[in-house]
């Protein structure tokens, strides 16, 4: 009897144990899915960014929980598209984007060439300067 009794313990602490660590997967990936959005866009001619140049072509960008976005080149293999090497860390700001006054899924330019901000669907991304 005892035996059976620190058996049924031992499974359901086994239980306990495995939907604890399910649990905390499941937040930690539903949290960092939150802080980190990314998003490709295409240049279609030169444009900075903090000082950085970039040519013409697609770029993913990733904005973090510490009002950054993280700008990196974009590899293709075959059909598929690589996250390539970090070109840029700025700091942004993310508002959301007033329907009717601008175009969603375009960039904004400065008279120098660089990048003021990358309209999305919802959101503005605007680089501070």
């Amino acid at each position: 009897l005892w035996k059976d009794n620190y058996e049924l313990k031992e499974h359901s602490m086994r239980r306990l144990f495995t939907s604890m660590m399910v649990i905390a997967l499941a937040v930690t990936l539903g949290a960092s899915s939150l802080w980190a959005e990314s998003f490709r866009f295409k240049l279609h001619e030169s444009a900075s960014v903090n000082g950085t140049t970039l040519k013409p072509g697609t770029y993913l960008v990733e904005l973090n929980d510490q009002g950054e976005a993280l700008i990196y080149e974009v590899l293709l293999d075959g059909r598929s598209m690589i996250k390539g090497k970090l070109l840029v860390k700025t700091r942004v700001e993310v508002k959301p984007l007033l329907r009717g006054s601008v175009t969603p899924m375009s960039c904004l330019m400065a008279a120098d060439g660089a990048i003021k901000e990358i309209r999305l669907n919802k959101d503005v991304v605007v680089f501070v300067r």
